[in-house]
């Protein structure tokens, strides 16, 4: 009896010395951690991750920016765009005149603005002052029978500049310039061809 007794005891105590992983072995058949008594799922196989309950966890997909946005509340950055091609400024061409402005009349050995004269400045004044960019060559012309005809030529577009720049014209935006009798309308030989040729003519000048 004493001999049965001492080997229940030593039977007793080799089971309480059992490691823990033996007794959660003995209570965890699928060895995934949770014990039987609450495991949902106790064929899960091996090495598998699983959720409290005992079973596969199921690994949610990774949200999108947008979605990461609406649960964070920071908006995601707007797609950059490229920036418009920049298309530079047209150079304005040069600004041009009526013929009927071109040209003005005198009387033989003068250099005197008559009154068609200042008739015709003031329309080439209003012209100035409309398009600020243009500038004005003024060159003076003389007949073949004229004494002096190159300084004569030259007075004449003087006068013809002086008389812009009184106005109010800045005088760097006027050139004048004596072309002599070397550049003739008509010929000299009757007083309607020289009447033509004692004359000054305003062109634009290359902006």
């Amino acid at each position: 009896m004493k001999t049965i007794l001492q080997a229940g005891a030593w039977a007793l105590l080799g089971l309480a010395l059992l490691p823990a992983a033996a007794w959660a072995a003995a209570d965890d058949v699928d060895g995934d951690g949770v014990a039987d008594a609450g495991d949902q799922c106790p064929d899960s196989r091996a090495g598998t991750l699983i959720d409290p309950r005992g079973c596969a966890a199921e690994i949610p997909p990774m949200p999108t920016a947008d979605e990461a946005a609406d649960a964070t509340g920071i908006a995601s950055a707007p797609a950059a765009v490229a920036p418009a091609p920049v298309t530079p400024a047209a150079t304005p061409a040069p600004a041009s005149m009526p013929p009927a402005l071109r040209k003005l009349s005198f009387e033989a050995e003068s250099f005197k603005l008559g009154a068609d004269n200042r008739r015709i400045l003031d329309g080439i004044y209003a012209s100035l002052r409309r398009e600020p960019q243009l500038r004005l060559e003024i060159i003076g012309h003389a007949d073949s029978a004229e004494r002096y005809g190159r300084r004569l030529a030259q007075a004449r577009a003087a006068a013809a500049r002086a008389f812009l720049v009184d106005l109010g014209i800045d005088g760097s935006r006027l050139k004048d310039s004596s072309a002599g009798s070397k550049s003739p309308l008509a010929g000299s030989d009757s007083e309607g061809g020289r009447a033509l040729n004692r004359r000054v003519e305003l062109r634009a000048l290359p902006q």
